[in-house]
């Protein structure tokens, strides 16, 4: 359900791509991944999108940390450009990508959320 609700599903094929700023969020996603498939740690890739403020070594140190994915798998950081007219909301850890390359995973969750969606559509159509 949370590949569903922040994942990347406009591509055919490919990697699982989950974003979010939350951290608890993407804790969860990457430990129920960890939990429901044999994976090969290997394939994780981590990206952060940070704003000027944020310090990326510490960025970096907290994701690899609360993630348990090396450092090493972290990308080059992307730096938002701050826009003087628009407003954004300070996050403390910025945004991350977790991508993890494996297709046949990627399409499992796939056929799983459009399962769950069917199932979801049939009930509304009960109910109203």
């Amino acid at each position: 359900m949370l590949y569903w609700a922040e994942g990347a599903k406009g591509e055919k094929s490919g990697p699982i791509k989950f974003a979010n700023t939350d951290p608890a969020l993407a804790f969860l996603f990457i430990s129920l991944l960890r939990s429901a498939y044999l994976l090969d740690e290997k394939k994780f890739r981590v990206r952060l999108h940070l704003h000027y403020y944020h310090n990326h070594t510490e960025a970096v140190a907290y994701w690899s940390n609360l993630l348990r994915v090396s450092k090493s798998q972290f990308g080059k950081i992307h730096v938002k450009k701050r826009s003087a007219r628009k407003r954004f909301r300070k996050n403390f850890a910025g945004i991350c990508f977790v991508v993890y390359h494996d297709t046949n995973v990627r399409d499992e969750l796939t056929a799983i959320a459009r399962a769950i969606g069917s199932q979801a559509k049939t009930l509304s159509s009960f109910n109203g």
